[in-house]
Parts: structure tokens; C-alpha cells; sequence
């Protein structure tokens, strides 16, 4: 159900974006060169975004099951294949080239991915029970998934007006330092990302067996140990940050703005950590409501309105923007912390009890 529930609205998804992927690019400000290269690209690659949808529901069944090396085999081969269809394609095609990369390169990953999932993880004759429809666990599948998708949804939607923020205030040398900034961060979250998804599948079954204790302890043990990789991480990219940002750029104001952005990027991917684990292990044992309900408030608030604050009206440029994701990070990462550590634990023992 949840398999052909993500290929229906990954359909949907798609033609959404292959029909409005101008207005969206106009949306956000693109123009001239940049909107002829990002039509180009966005439109090949929104026809496919189902493809993205299967993958990632798969995914999430297979880790279920405790196998976690499957996925991560089939992603490092579905990347590099991505990589080298890239140096292939983009010399003779350009953007389109990349394009065609991505999607070659994700559907790769699907076939993969369901070739495992139906030979050693269940059956194909799974699909039996869609008939008659399962309206009863449709429902449930909502109630738990649709907090969970919207605060991802939120975080993608303030992530795209933060990006038209840039291109509509900001100047040229401050866009090209997002984004080289945003793809480099991409390597220090990581680590906390798949320390969040493995300590989600062991506190669901900690919290399902009703070992409250050790799940709580699982939690906060996921945070220290992805707090203290990422930031380590972070910590050596701040020492050796000339060397690495000049693998991409010789521009002087480029380099000058990273120096201040990666001091800024430890408090950021402090509060990531947290978020990417204690998320994940709210979520795990059941608790999906709290989490979608404060990243509302935290992004709209703390991240576009500080950015907007910040970053526009006081003059501070990509510096405001900077500052104002760090603060949206940390302060829902203390929230959450606040949360696994209350008193959801002591209604739970009084559900279990009362059961």
C-alpha cells in the first residue's frame, strides 16, 4: 500500500512540476541564463520525481527490517554512476546532460532497490492485499506520515524562499557562497543523518517491547555521538577552509565570505545533529505531531523571518542568512531535547499501563 501510495502522489508530484516548473522559477527569481538553464534541468528531471519517490519509500521498508547495508551499497553505486554519467554528458549536452544523469542515475537505484526488496525482503505477492483496498491502515499510514512529510515539505519550502531571498537582495559573489556552502555542509550532516535513521528503527522497537528507559537513553546517545563527528568535521573544514573552498573558486570575495560562514556553520550543524537524531527518535516512538508543530513555528518565525530580518533589513547580507539558519536549528534543537527528555515518557507508561 505505502508503495503504490508513493507512486500515485510521486506521479502527481511530477506533472505538478513538469507543468509549473517556470512560474516556480520565476517564483524564486530566476532569470535570463539562469532560468534557460534551470528550466532545462528542472523540467527533464520533475517528469521523473516519482522515480525519487519510489526510491525513498523502498528505502525506508528495507532499513525497517534492520538491513541497512543494502541501501547504502545501492546509493554509492547509484552515485557514482551519477558522477560518471556527469563527466560523460554535461560536456556534449550542458545542463541537460546533468539532467539526464540524475534521472539514468535514479532509476538505476529504483531497479536496484526493488529487485532486493521483492527477492529478499518480502514477496511480490504483497500486492495481493491491495484488494480489497486497506482503507483502515491507509488511514493510519496519514496519521503518522503527513506530520512527518510536512515538516519535511516546510523545511524544502523555506529552503526555496530562502534561495529567492538570495537572488532577489543578495549579490552574485553571495549566491555563488550559498551555494558552495550549502553543497560542503551536505558532508558534515551526513553522519547525523544516518546515526538519526538507524537510532529511529531501534527506539521503535525499544519503544514497542516497552523499554522506555534504554529508548531514551538510545536517543541522547545518538545526539552525542553525531554531535561530536559533525562538529569535528565542521571544526577541520574551519582550519583548512581557504584550501578547500579554493578547489572551487580563485574569486577573492567568495573565499572572504566563507571564512565568517564556517565559524557560523559549528553552532548550525550543532543544532543539526540534534534535529537529525532526536527527530527521528521522536518519531520512532510515535511521537510525530510535536516536531512538525515547532518546525512551523521555528522556520517561519526563526528561519525566514531572522533571514529576512537579518539579512535585508539590517544589511547583513549572506551573514544574517547564516546567522538566522543557525538560530532556527539550535532553537528547535533545544525544544526537542526538551521533549525527549519530559514527560511523553511518563504518558506512555500510563497508555502501556492503562492497556
Amino acid at each position: 500500500m505505502t508503495l503504490a501510495l508513493h507512486l500515485f502522489s510521486g506521479l502527481l508530484i511530477s506533472l505538478l512540476v513538469f507543468f509549473f516548473s517556470s512560474p516556480m522559477l520565476r517564483f524564486i527569481g530566476a532569470e535570463e541564463k539562469v532560468f534557460e538553464f534551470a528550466s532545462d534541468y528542472l523540467t527533464l528531471v520533475g517528469v521523473f520525481l516519482f522515480l525519487q519517490a519510489m526510491y525513498d519509500c523502498m528505502n525506508v521498508i528495507i532499513r525497517s527490517h534492520g538491513l541497512t547495508k543494502p541501501p547504502m551499497i545501492f546509493a554509492t553505486v547509484m552515485n557514482i554512476l551519477n558522477t560518471l554519467l556527469n563527466l560523460l554528458l554535461i560536456p556534449a549536452m550542458g545542463v541537460k546532460g546533468a539532467a539526464l544523469a540524475t534521472v539514468i542515475g535514479r532509476a538505476t537505484g529504483v531497479v536496484g532497490m526493488a529487485c532486493f526488496l521483492f527477492t529478499k525482503v518480502e514477496k511480490p505477492s504483497i500486492l495481493r492485499l491491495l484488494r480489497p483496498f486497506p482503507g483502515r491502515e491507509l488511514r493510519q499510514v496519514f496519521k503518522l506520515g503527513v506530520p512527518a512529510a510536512a515538516e519535511t515539505f516546510l523545511y524544502q519550502l523555506s529552503q526555496l524562499i530562502i534561495t529567492a531571498l538570495v537572488l532577489w537582495h543578495l549579490s552574485e559573489n553571495e549566491l555563488i557562497t550559498k551555494t558552495y556552502m550549502s553543497n560542503i555542509a551536505i558532508l558534515f550532516l551526513i553522519f547525523s543523518s544516518a546515526v538519526g535513521q538507524a537510532a529511529q528503527i531501534v527506539v521503535g522497537h525499544l519503544v514497542g517491547a516497552g523499554n522506555f528507559d534504554e529508548a531514551k537513553k538510545q536517543g541522547f546517545r545518538a545526539f552525542r555521538m553525531a554531535a561530536v563527528i559533525s562538529e569535528a568535521t565542521v571544526l577541520l573544514a574551519l582550519i583548512f577552509r581557504v584550501p578547500i573552498i579554493s578547489c572551487f573558486t580563485t574569486n577573492p570575495e567568495v573565499i572572504r565570505y566563507t571564512k565568517l560562514l564556517f565559524i557560523i556553520e559549528l553552532f548550525l550543524e550543532l543544532g543539526r545533529a540534534c534535529n537529525l537524531t532526536i527527530i527521528p527518535c521522536l518519531r520512532g516512538s510515535g511521537d510525530v505531531k510535536f516536531p512538525t508543530m515547532w518546525a512551523i513555528f521555528s522556520n517561519l518565525l526563526i528561519g525566514l523571518g531572522g533571514a529576512h530580518l537579518l539579512a535585508i533589513k539590517c544589511h547583513m547580507g549572506i551573514y544574517g542568512l547564516w546567522i538566522a539558519m543557525a538560530l532556527d536549528e539550535v532553537f528547535r534543537a533545544v525544544v526537542m531535547l526538551i521533549r525527549w527528555n519530559g514527560s511523553q515518557w511518563k504518558n506512555k507508561r500510563i497508555a502501556t499501563q492503562e492497556q
